[in-house]
């Protein structure tokens, strides 16, 4: 899990640098410190599901590129589903199944 930590850091620290902007600014509207984004951009603690998204929708990016990017190097596809509670969640592909219903089921 640490590796994903890293390249997940690694990838919103590459997002955010490339915005202009700092990790003050992510933490300020984040409503985190500049320490916790330091942290989930070297990896050293894992940010959690929720965060990622609202950090993702800060920076204008898509949070399923950033879980392509980061599965594809390590080999696991994985996709940004909407559960039924409408809440986003990352789930490895291979436990995706589409119901008769279009949603995704696992």
């Amino acid at each position: 899990m640490k590796d994903y930590n890293k390249a997940i850091g690694r990838w919103l620290a590459l997002k955010r640098e490339e915005k202009g902007l700092k990790q003050s600014d992510v933490g300020k509207a984040l409503g985190v410190s500049n320490v916790a984004v330091h942290y989930w951009e070297t990896g050293s603690r894992g940010i959690n599901a929720d965060t990622m998204l609202l950090y993702c929708d800060f920076l204008g990016v898509d949070p399923q590129q950033l879980v392509n990017d980061v599965t594809k190097r390590k080999g696991h596809p994985a996709q940004v589903v909407s559960s039924p509670t409408n809440r986003k969640e990352i789930m490895p592909s291979a436990v995706l199944m589409r119901g008769d219903n279009g949603q995704y089921d696992n």
